[in-house]
């Protein structure tokens, strides 16, 4: 086999087709000599700078081509790379730092000032590299020697990904080098990927869908990335276009605003594109089919994954693919549920174990027994199943809406309000109310040229069920705000619920 540990996740790439481009930005095209040269290189320096085995390596980026470069050469050390938030708090990146203790921390183009910002106000002693000055041009134009290779046990630790902290400060979630490959051919089956395909990278590098979803899986079987530094719609179509991306991978937002991009999405050429996935939310039918229609039939799947545990359920390419669902259990992963009410053994709480489970949270090993105390994974996360195996995502746990007594789950009554035709994205959260205790509060994105009418909306409770659930109070938004991972931010969209709630009279 090719791939002895993660640093050397394209092998088959590098020696199959040496000159064949593993990844694009703009003008840039890195093949894999190139990458694997520049890999090389990135572990000398690190080694000179006196990084060892098991030692922390932090990138600051957002997505940069070099990004890849500095991951793989530090892995080929035996580093553990710690990808930081560039959408985070000043206060969340002076907490990964201080809690990561990277001896290096690399910082792409124009962000060596946030970083050495974020180093002070940590208090933290390390050596700083910025990948746009003169010492890290020296490192990539130096003479091209290859890295002595060595054999990492499969349980040694490559990656570490924090968390986004929404319910507590966060955790260093610790990934090993035998779990992440096994993700990666887990994903590359699901997604049927091969040498001809090329992802559209546009969700960040530091978050698990560009990692997941899109790097492992494409290099691992000498794929192509098309990278954009950012997500903005009209760039990505030229991207997809000027590259002839086959894949995409995102969330419901990002693709409902490349849509929104009529001109350009006439002007562009986006034949290429032949499946894309979308995670964090239900993809209603109609953006299914509007999407369909504007990449030349390409299919439109939900999927599911966790930091902790990288993609227990998939919908693949091949098979029934069930709108709403976040597909069945993947090849080698158990998954079951833990009845969250009486008589009903298909609604409960997700717990999973598969070969891609993570080792651990640094440094709060009592926390990771807590959510793994049997040796399964306890995901927070609520999940009905239907009769042919697939999964259906009703919300976190912590999510539940207590109204008097009968429990509402948010992505249950999301769901009934998308089936409105005025309506294009809806997320719902809970309010305070004075006799009820919670109410669900929905803030609702509509249709370009639609308007809302919320009596009809509300009608669709009364009329099919469950009355309780009707959303006391809807907001009429034109987008909604978004997490570091381009998620929709609930927890600050509780906060403005409550804000805009406040004095307003609801029904009961």
């Amino acid at each position: 086999m090719f791939v002895e540990h993660l640093g050397y996740l394209f092998d088959a790439g590098l020696r199959l087709a040496p000159e064949k481009a593993a990844v694009f930005q703009d003008d840039v095209v890195l093949s894999f000599a190139d990458l694997d040269a520049r890999a090389d290189r990135v572990a000398h320096a690190l080694t000179t700078l006196g990084v060892r085995v098991g030692d922390r390596v932090a990138l600051l980026f957002q997505n940069d081509w070099r990004f890849f470069e500095l991951l793989f050469g530090a892995l080929r050390v035996g580093a553990v790379v710690v990808p930081l938030n560039t959408k985070g708090s000043d206060e969340h990146l002076a907490y990964c730092l201080r809690d990561a203790s990277p001896g290096v921390l690399f910082c792409g183009p124009g962000l060596a000032g946030r970083g050495a910002r974020a180093c002070a106000e940590a208090g933290v002693d390390l050596r700083l590299i910025d990948v746009a000055g003169e010492t890290y041009r020296q490192v990539q134009a130096s003479e091209k020697i290859a890295f002595p290779r060595q054999n990492l046990p499969g349980t040694a630790i490559g990656l570490m990904l924090y968390t986004s902290g929404s319910t507590g400060r966060p955790k260093g979630v610790l990934l090993s080098h035998a779990s992440q490959l096994w993700n990666a051919r887990v994903m590359a089956k699901a997604t049927m990927v091969d040498e001809s395909g090329r992802a559209l990278v546009a969700v960040p590098l530091f978050h698990k869908n560009a990692l997941v979803a899109a790097m492992k899986p494409l290099l691992l079987v000498g794929g192509s990335l098309v990278v954009v530094d950012k997500f903005e719609a009209g760039s990505c179509l030229a991207a997809i276009a000027r590259h002839r991306a086959t894949y995409l991978t995102g969330v419901p937002a990002m693709y409902q605003m490349m849509l929104r991009e009529k001109e350009a999405l006439l002007r562009h050429d986006l034949s290429s594109v032949r499946y894309a996935l979308c995670g964090s939310a239900d993809v209603p039918e109609s953006l299914a089919r509007e999407f369909a229609a504007a990449f030349n039939g390409a299919p439109l799947a939900e999927s599911y994954g966790l930091t902790e545990a990288t993609n227990p359920l998939a919908n693949s390419r091949f098979g029934l693919l069930k709108r709403g669902s976040c597909g069945r259990a993947v090849p080698g992963g158990e998954v079951r549920l833990v009845p969250a009410e009486p008589g009903d053994p298909d609604l409960g709480e997700l717990h999973l174990r598969n070969p891609g489970l993570a080792s651990g949270y640094h440094g709060q090993e009592a926390l990771w027994r807590e959510r793994i105390p049997d040796g399964w994974f306890r995901t927070g996360d609520l999940m009905r199943r239907d009769a042919d195996g697939y999964y259906y995502f009703v919300g976190r746990l912590d999510d539940m809406i207590n109204v008097a007594g009968e429990k509402v789950y948010p992505r249950e009554v999301e769901r009934i309000i998308a089936a409105d035709e005025a309506v294009a994205a809806v997320v719902v959260v809970a309010v305070p109310h004075a006799l009820k205790g919670q109410v669900p509060a929905a803030f609702v994105v509509p249709k370009a040229g639609a308007s809302l009418d919320p009596e009809r909306i509300r009608r669709r409770f009364f009329e099919g069920g469950p009355a309780f659930a009707y959303p006391r109070h809807i907001f009429d938004v034109t987008e909604f705000p978004l997490n570091g991972a381009g998620k929709p931010d609930r927890r600050r969209m509780a906060a403005m619920a409550a804000e805009l709630s406040a004095g307003v009279p609801s029904s009961s």
